[in-house]
């Protein structure tokens, strides 16, 4: 698992570790969450996209699965499990 804090930072690390499933909040500094959610749904499409902010979620971009905030480590497992089971399915 890689932990970044910028947009920027994201892309760099998914050249580099090409993720199954990336969790991405909307509100970064420099870039939105919405234009890199964008740009790993273009550069990385097999991986998974979870999108989680405290903006309306009704606001969110496409995505595989959302975690409004807040949100608990067992919502967090759920997601998981529902993302692990429909790649299995595939």
């Amino acid at each position: 698992m890689t932990v970044v804090s910028t947009g920027e930072e994201a892309l760099g690390a998914c050249a580099n570790e090409a993720p199954d499933i990336i969790v991405i909040d909307l509100v970064l500094p420099g870039m939105h969450g919405s234009q890199l959610a964008a740009l790993v749904r273009e550069t990385y499409p097999p991986a998974a996209i979870v999108i989680t902010s405290v903006l309306d979620a009704a606001d969110f971009p496409r995505a595989d699965a959302v975690l409004p905030k807040p949100f608990t480590g067992s919502q967090v497992r759920q997601v998981l499990a529902e993302l692990q089971l429909a790649r299995a399915q595939l």
